[in-house]
């Protein structure tokens, strides 16, 4: 749903010039990502902290979270948000875009035993995971589903409206202590989305898109099978691809489906941090970001509608500062970038503080998020609506 355009980084400091691409991003991108199995004797290693957990520091799966027939106490987490269209004061000058009221965006998050002859390995890849599965294999597994009523693309005298812009992402990785390793990720897109910066005609302000990708990770993490079948297509609708090995990650690779898991285990902290991550996506191979983060400061009223959400849940400490006067809704952002120097498609996910690792009474709860829109037509702004469900307290 949300288009940006990426450089692949040269880790020398220099950027190797590439014809811009663009790519899903809703949790922000559309893509597949090797694994943190390929590191080699150079290769940088993620901090990483259960941050969804009471105690950050438990690196594996809280039995509560986990989802099978017996477990009495298994609970999952469902958290709604309202997206709202943030139209940029600078704008576009050759086209517009308008993105209609009551987008939604839902997210869910749990565990499960994993099963190797299910549909999410496939066959090149099921003898790397025999061994695994001897002992029990249990993933994590996260979705999201974004639903915006219509988009309206204006260029001179010339307007269309698309109704019912959607997309869907489901992932599987592994825990904190396997570095949230990828197993399987799908992306299912249907939208019209901004096709260039300039634009002489209505027809050549958007494109099309009707698409889904499939990711298929052995379980070491050296290698990806991607399949992408896109549904608008003339002729071969469903290509296959083929990474053999995804040696060229420079630090712990991630599915860019994992983005807001992978932004949640940061030091969320009261400091802030930077740390490098790999990502790798079908149109562009092996990229690297970097993940940036620290306090940041809500409005008063984003403070009290998030606070009064969350505080049913058991989701809000009331903290004090030094005289005894309520501190109010702690938050920490986390921006996702190609590189510090590096102006681009940045979105920021905003949580609640970790201000006890022990006793994490927020669980990181992601309250926003600033999402742009390519070729500076504004943002979407996630903002929290409703939790249905969270995770078991004790």
């Amino acid at each position: 749903m949300i288009y940006f355009s990426l450089s692949k980084v040269n880790y020398n400091g220099k950027f190797m010039k590439k014809s811009l691409i663009t790519v899903i991003a809703a949790t922000a991108l559309i893509c597949a990502v090797g694994a943190s199995g390929c590191a080699g004797p150079t290769k940088s290693v993620v901090a990483l902290n259960s941050n969804w957990f009471s105690n950050t520091t438990f690196k594996s799966i809280q039995p509560t979270f986990i989802n099978t027939a017996d477990n009495a106490q298994f609970s999952r987490e469902e958290v709604n948000y309202d997206v709202k269209f943030v139209k940029s004061e600078v704008g576009n000058i050759t086209y517009s875009v308008e993105y209609a009221e009551g987008g939604t965006y839902n997210t869910i998050f749990y565990a499960q035993p994993f099963d190797i002859e299910s549909e999410f390995v496939c066959s090149e890849f099921k003898e790397s995971y025999k061994d695994a599965a001897k002992k029990g294999i249990t993933a994590y597994f996260y979705k999201t589903e974004l639903n915006i009523p219509s988009v309206t693309f204006t260029c001179g005298t010339e307007r269309e409206t698309f109704e019912n812009q959607t997309q869907v992402t489901e992932c599987w990785f592994l825990s904190v202590e396997n570095k949230l390793q990828p197993l399987y990720a799908k992306t299912i897109e249907k939208c019209a989305t901004p096709a260039a910066l300039q634009a002489n005609d209505l027809k050549s302000a958007y494109r099309l898109v009707d698409c889904e990708y499939v990711n298929y990770y052995n379980f070491n993490g050296s290698a990806v099978k991607t399949v992408k079948t896109d549904n608008l297509a003339q002729t071969n609708k469903e290509t296959v691809t083929v990474k053999e090995n995804l040696s060229e990650a420079q630090s712990t690779l991630f599915d860019v489906a994992q983005i807001e898991i992978v932004a949640r285990a940061q030091n969320l902290g009261d400091g802030s941090f930077s740390q490098g991550i790999s990502l790798y996506t079908p149109a562009s191979g092996v990229n690297g970001y970097i993940l940036t983060g620290g306090p940041v400061l809500l409005t008063e009223s984003d403070k009290t509608a998030f606070t009064d959400i969350l505080k049913p849940h058991g989701l809000y400490e009331d903290l004090k500062d030094g005289e005894g006067n309520s501190k109010g809704l702690q938050t920490t952002a986390v921006t996702l970038t190609y590189n510090s120097s590096m102006a681009g498609y940045s979105p920021s996910y905003i949580f609640t503080a970790v201000n006890n690792k022990r006793n994490n009474a927020g669980r990181a709860t992601m309250v926003k998020a600033i999402i742009p829109i390519a070729f500076s037509h504004g943002n979407f702004e996630y903002n929290l609506k409703s939790i249905a469900s969270t995770f078991w307290n004790e």
